[in-house]
């Protein structure tokens, strides 16, 4: 297992995303932890002062939670209330990035705001400019503070949570590390609340079994846990990234977990994938799956593309070109670009692809997820 000096990590980083949770930034009632956001802006300043080439972006959450007491709603879970969660953000949105921009003015630095939905990085057109929008705003030792566009979000253009967000950022600007301030000081083998539970040090997922974790966890506020994170983790991992688990909860919070062995440290692969595939794992749409049966994972195995007598069933609606997750026995284990759409797929799952022809109005390709496009993740 390749090791990692923790001491030096911060010398050696040239891009970090900093994931910073709801809890993280605001109360369980919405009002903004004034002294949380101080200590995360001041840890950023002197990370920039002993590194001054390191380029920072941050991925806030908080802003459905610091807009709802103006709208006199106490439950946001419930997706009834998508409208409700818009409105609130639309009121979060600038108050928190008021807070930020004046803490940062303090240290004499420098922030802009970037709102994001899903299709803004999966269509490669506006894909490319985030990208060159962040390059020239980091270039500039400006820091962009990012955060999903909750205020005109919804189901089929939703990112899903904000950690899955953060490895989108991180695999479209090519970062060394990503960092996830939570509540929990690491990854544990279940609650840390629990008696019992036992914190990971280092984590090597190529060797890791996920059997022996809890990932239930999951605070009242906010779309994320530890299973959205573990997931993200994974999708990242292969990318040859960094990742950190630390708890928002010491003093100095993110020097802390850049520079000492506290929380939990994920290595990154030692085989990255190619940067062509990077998108593959991190554009996944939300709640939407491809289920195989055994004989398809053996053959994707063996880099065979998709077809669709390998295909049980189909999970979620989704478009042709969309980045779906394969699955068998409930994990996921690919990921890829569809040829046809969900509803397409449907009529043809089970089926020879010389029946395809005959069963669909149109036909785009003999096989669901060409092996060019397709990535193993398991």
């Amino acid at each position: 297992m390749k090791s990692i000096n923790r001491a030096n990590l911060s010398c050696n980083i040239h891009r970090v995303v900093i994931k910073l949770g709801s809890l993280a930034v605001t109360k369980e009632d919405g009002d903004i932890k004034l002294d949380n956001l101080k200590s995360f802006v001041e840890d950023i300043a002197a990370l920039k002062k002993s590194n001054p080439k390191t380029e920072i972006v941050i991925v806030t959450s908080g802003a459905v939670n610091a807009g709802k007491s103006f709208l006199a709603l106490d439950d946001l879970t419930s997706n009834k209330e998508m409208a409700i969660k818009q409105a609130a953000a639309a009121i979060g949105q600038p108050l928190l990035m008021h807070v930020y921009s004046e803490l940062f003015k303090g240290q004499q630095l420098t922030v802009a705001q970037i709102l994001l939905i899903h299709d803004d990085i999966k269509n490669k057109v506006r894909y490319l400019n985030t990208k060159n929008c962040l390059q020239n705003l980091m270039q500039n030792n400006i820091i962009p503070i990012i955060n999903e566009n909750d205020t005109v979000s919804f189901e089929e253009i939703s990112v899903g949570d904000n950690d899955n967000l953060a490895i989108m950022i991180a695999e479209l600007i090519s970062a060394d590390l990503i960092l996830f301030l939570t509540e929990a000081d690491g990854l544990f083998t279940k609650n840390p609340k629990e008696d019992g539970a036992k914190k990971f040090e280092t984590v090597a997922l190529e060797s890791f079994n996920i059997d022996e974790i809890d990932l239930s966890t999951k605070t009242s506020v906010g779309r994320g846990g530890m299973r959205s994170k573990f997931e993200s983790i994974r999708k990242v991992n292969k990318l040859g990234i960094t990742v950190i688990i630390a708890t928002y909860e010491r003093a100095r919070p993110i020097m802390t977990a850049i520079t000492s062995e506290v929380g939990t440290l994920f290595l990154p692969y030692q085989q990255k994938i190619k940067k062509r595939k990077s998108r593959l794992l991190t554009t996944l749409k939300k709640h939407s799956a491809i289920i195989i049966d055994d004989g398809a994972w053996k053959a994707l195995k063996s880099n065979a593309s998709l077809l669709a007598i390998g295909i049980k069933n189909v999970r979620g609606e989704f478009k042709r070109g969309d980045t779906v997750a394969i699955e068998i026995n409930k994990n996921t284990i690919a990921s890829g670009l569809v040829e046809y759409d969900s509803f397409e797929i449907k009529k043809i799952m089970g089926q020879k692809s010389s029946t395809f022809k005959n069963l669909l109005e149109t036909y785009h390709s003999d096989v669901i997820i060409h092996k060019d496009n397709l990535i193993i993740i398991e």
